[in-house]
């Protein structure tokens, strides 16, 4: 049988408060428990080390806290430095013409929140990229934060997305033959009235892999037009979805168009466009009518905020074309005019990143304003477009989405939640943003 013996020897005097000792062992290692004994008796410090160890560790949290006070401060002088030199920048850039623009269009470029980025993102939702998704995961999570898309498919709420606001059941029936749209619901439902941290949309994926294959990157703009369609056949009750040839004036095809599609995508997401051929000769004039679910802005990252004056300029406009009249039957010179004679609820604006002639990425920072007003033909009055969420793409191969919810704003990239400053928005790769329109009834 092995032996062990276990020798203690106090070699100091009694009043050491640390007494040494000595063990030798034969054979094994003594017990834990043994060893736990003796080093805690040695090492316990007393009360006036644990004062002093309490105090340095305060010292040491308050310094922490005053670098990161610090810290905030450089950032924010930073933040504020660039914000002006932006603005100074769009003041050499704009000329007078470009100038009126901005004022008729009530333009601002900042945000003007009071409140910046909250702490509290309990209420936001990561989802799951297992592959090459982000395309997909940044264009549902832009979708997921719209109020009024949340409202359709829930029971009804008010769609108040804040962060206050987190009850929102979804007890809404749909068809069921409708399987895209109620994947959406059950999506939605699982974001706002589940614990789940992270969603998994492996389901929503596989309802598009015919046209958007698992092994490739695609583009988000394409997936949310393709969804939207498909959201859209789905909830409409007939499948007449085009505008009869001819009508009389705007009001008459805006209502022939809701006729046709009564869907939630149709009052939510499309717009509708007026174009009038007019014939210089006999003065003969050609409506056509077009819906439309986004609409492009042309410009370069040099002329981002020329390209967008340009844009809300474009948006009633008049010029002159060659083309064959449909009375004189000869190519004539013909004015044709376009507006926009019906507004979306949300506008969905895509700024385009591919050089016309070569097909390239264009890279570089691109300004857009956080807010700017129309005038709405069909509710004869003016409607305020603020900024609700941004989609960003990096060199073409990665997307993640900026969120509003109230005044706050934060970044959602896959499974990654991060709250942000409204100005951080403008640092990167901006490729989709949307726009809603809260006074505009639907």
């Amino acid at each position: 049988m092995e032996r062990r013996r276990i020798a203690l020897d106090s070699s100091s005097s009694s009043d050491d408060s640390s007494p040494n000792i000595r063990r030798t062992f034969l054979g094994r290692r003594p017990p834990s428990s043994l060893l736990r004994r003796l080093t805690t008796s040695r090492s316990r410090p007393n009360t006036r080390q644990k004062k002093m160890n309490e105090e340095e560790r305060q010292k040491l949290l308050q310094q922490r806290r005053q670098k990161k006070e610090e810290n905030r401060k450089k950032e924010e002088k930073v933040r504020k430095e660039k914000e002006e030199s932006r603005s100074k920048q769009r003041l050499e850039l704009l000329d007078e013409e470009a100038k009126e623009v901005c004022k008729k269009y009530k333009v601002q470029w900042e945000n003007t929140d009071k409140e910046t980025a909250g702490e509290n993102l309990e209420c936001w939702k990561a989802i799951k990229n297992p592959s090459l998704n982000c395309f997909m995961i940044a264009s549902m999570q832009s979708l997921l934060s719209l109020p009024e898309f949340v409202k359709y498919f829930s029971d009804g709420s008010d769609g108040d997305l804040a962060e206050e606001s987190k009850e929102i059941t979804f007890s809404k029936e749909l068809n069921p033959n409708a399987k895209v749209s109620c994947l959406m619901q059950d999506l939605l439902k699982e974001y706002y009235d589940s614990d789940t941290a992270v969603l998994d949309v492996t389901k929503v994926r596989s309802e598009f892999s015919a046209n958007f294959p698992e092994s490739e990157m695609h583009d988000s703009c394409q997936f949310i037009l393709a969804l939207l369609n498909i959201l859209e056949n789905e909830l409409n009750p007939s499948e007449q979805q085009f505008i009869p040839l001819g009508i009389k004036n705007n009001l008459e095809a805006w209502k022939k168009y809701q006729e046709a599609c009564p869907s939630i995508v149709g009052k939510l997401f499309v717009g509708m466009e007026e174009t009038i051929y007019q014939c210089k000769k006999c003065s003969h004039e050609r409506k056509i009518y077009e819906e439309f679910k986004n609409m492009s802005i042309k410009c370069t990252p040099k002329a981002s905020i020329k390209g967008f004056i340009e844009f809300l300029s474009q948006l009633s406009s008049s010029e002159e074309i060659q083309m064959k009249c449909k009375k004189c039957k000869n190519i004539q010179d013909l004015v044709m005019k376009k507006r926009i004679i019906r507004y979306p609820k949300y506008l969905m604006l895509v700024i385009g990143r591919k050089d016309p002639f070569t097909q390239e990425e264009i890279k570089g920072f691109v300004d857009y304003p956080n807010s700017f007003v129309q005038f709405d033909p069909q509710s004869d009055k003016e409607i305020t477009y603020t900024l609700n969420n941004v989609i960003i793409n990096v060199n073409a191969l990665h997307y993640s989405t900026y969120c509003k919810r109230g005044s706050r704003w934060v970044r959602l990239e896959n499974k990654k939640v991060k709250a942000v400053h409204p100005s951080d928005l403008k640092s990167e790769y901006a490729y989709i943003l949307f726009y809603e329109a809260k006074d505009l009834k639907i």
